[in-house]
């Protein structure tokens, strides 16, 4: 859990009551929801809140994004014992064996997520034998729909892909 969610950001995520609330009041009045939404999922200064959040209201497709994302949330408590039993089991993982991987890998991380750190995404980029990265300055949790530089993350995504599809 982010240290940002707040017991208000966790009655409103982890709730049915607070994801209902939260999609309704995404549906008429957005940006205070996006505004919780970054404030909660990334490591951001109030100047780039203020600047993410005008921009994320400029672009219809990524606030349509956002409240997608809310929508798949809605109900809750069918997905509660699961959320528990992952943060239970996330808490426990000191660091995964990921010198084992062979697969191709690309590790896109924004370099300001909340959820995930940007120091795993390093790791996981130092670790893994031939990974190539893609960081999202400043980018939050959802950094590849919805920061800045959204589109050339996921076409950095798309050509690794492309590269790699034999």
């Amino acid at each position: 859990m982010p240290e940002q969610a707040g017991k208000l950001a966790q009655a409103i995520y982890l709730s049915d009551m607070g994801v209902w609330f939260n999609e309704l009041l995404a549906a008429n009045f957005p940006k205070p929801v996006v505004k919780e939404i970054l404030k909660t999922e990334g490591y951001l200064s109030k100047e780039e809140l203020r600047e993410r959040i005008k921009h994320m209201l400029a672009d219809t497709r990524k606030l349509e994004y956002v409240i997608d994302l809310m929508q798949s949330m809605n109900p809750y408590d069918p997905r509660k014992a699961g959320v528990d039993n992952d943060l239970e089991q996330y808490a426990k993982i000191d660091k995964l064996p990921l010198e084992k991987v062979e697969a191709p890998t690309l590790v896109i991380h924004g370099t300001a997520d909340a959820d995930v750190k940007f120091e795993q995404a390093r790791y996981a980029a130092e670790a893994i034998p031939g990974a190539e990265h893609y960081w999202i300055e400043g980018g939050t949790h959802l950094a590849f729909f919805v920061s800045d530089e959204a589109e050339e993350a996921q076409w950095a995504a798309a050509d690794f892909l492309r590269r790699h599809l034999a």
